[in-house]
């Protein structure tokens, strides 16, 4: 029996299935501790009915990490991907995705689309920085090189208008506001978040939202300056950050660390921001989305109950109890933040 099970410990499952991709996939699944293996085999009857590429199924190594590594060449990429099955027979992927045993269709879905997202992504990460707003080149460097300046100075329970006044210092082109706007961002509540980490440029058009303002980069006469408007369809605004396609492991590896949870009707705001505060990423609100459909931070209340349950999951799930999402963006300094909003459309 003991050889049996040695045995049995050794063993791993790879399914050679011809290959409908040009890119190469591999797949290997560590198993956890307490997996039985009879789960590989249950794995491995479901997934040859599918077009899944090979799947190995292996015991856990000193340094093992869910990851997604590409190597290979551009015109032909090989994407190695590691994820890990529990004691339950679920598969957990580098994406926060679960497969419970039997879905096969499900994980075979997610690898064959996963080439597509990869390429996806870093066509993105290559992409230029924003838009050209219709600036010369040296007036666009100029742009960049102001907005990718850090504030370093704390915003919570400061006022919108105190905290642009505090980006405005260092710029080097000028701001164009109006009285009405001044007065319009007066009339908001102080800001919450702090904020210092991040970028001016990112920073300037989150507090100028709430007042539907945007921050507008214009060229006048050859010279550079920053248009505060009325956001409109017609208008172009600075954006809040650029969204990452990413997986959220890849840019914070410690998002799948998984905690206890015990949270009873927590104000929402405060769940939250406390899962901010261990992930040391900040949290930047859609006020105006929320405000639309009457979700307020404060009031609004969650439960959370679970032994194990990793950051990512449990930020998914806070959010979900009030129909919102967390989108992972990077301000112009590639500085990443959660921009928190709602599923349901404006």
């Amino acid at each position: 029996m003991k050889s049996h099970r040695s045995f049995l410990s050794l063993l791993f499952l790879t399914l050679f299935l011809p290959s409908v991709y040009a890119d190469i996939v591999q797949v290997e699944i560590i198993q956890l501790e307490g997996a039985s293996m009879e789960y590989p085999h249950t794995w491995g009857r479901e997934l040859v009915r599918t077009d899944a590429p090979a799947v190995q199924f292996r015991n856990q190594r000193p340094g093992d990490a869910v990851s997604i590594t590409e190597s290979g060449t551009e015109a032909s990429p090989v994407w190695k991907i590691i994820g890990t099955m529990d004691a339950y027979g679920t598969i957990l992927m580098p994406d926060g995705q679960r497969f419970r045993c039997g879905d096969a269709a499900g994980l075979a879905t997610w690898i064959r689309e996963l080439p597509g997202k990869m390429k996806a992504k870093k066509q993105a990460e290559n992409a230029p920085i924003q838009g050209d707003f219709g600036l010369s080149a040296p007036l666009m460097q100029q742009m960049i090189a102001d907005l990718k300046q850090n504030l370093n100075e704390e915003t919570a329970g400061l006022s919108p208008v105190d905290i642009l006044q505090k980006c405005a210092r260092g710029l080097s082109a000028p701001f164009k506001i109006s009285p009405a706007q001044v007065a319009a961002l007066k009339d908001l509540d102080p800001i919450d978040e702090e904020l210092s980490s991040l970028s001016k440029g990112t920073i300037m058009a989150y507090v100028l939202r709430p007042a539907g303002l945007a921050l507008v980069p214009r060229e006048s006469n050859g010279r550079l300056y920053y248009s505060i408007e009325t956001g409109q369809k017609n208008v172009k605004p600075w954006p809040i950050g650029t969204k990452v396609d990413k997986l959220e492991v890849e840019v914070l590896p410690d998002i799948l660390k998984k905690i206890p949870a015990n949270m009873r009707a927590v104000p929402l705001r405060d769940a939250v921001d406390s899962i901010s505060e261990r992930i040391d990423v900040p949290m930047l609100y859609d006020l105006n989305a929320m405000a639309r459909y009457g979700i307020d931070l404060d009031t609004a209340k969650v439960t959370v109950s679970a032994e194990k349950i990793t950051y990512l999951s449990l930020l998914n799930r806070v959010l979900r109890t009030h129909k919102l999402k967390a989108e992972l963006r990077m301000d112009e300094n590639g500085e990443p933040f959660f921009w928190v909003t709602t599923t349901r459309p404006l």
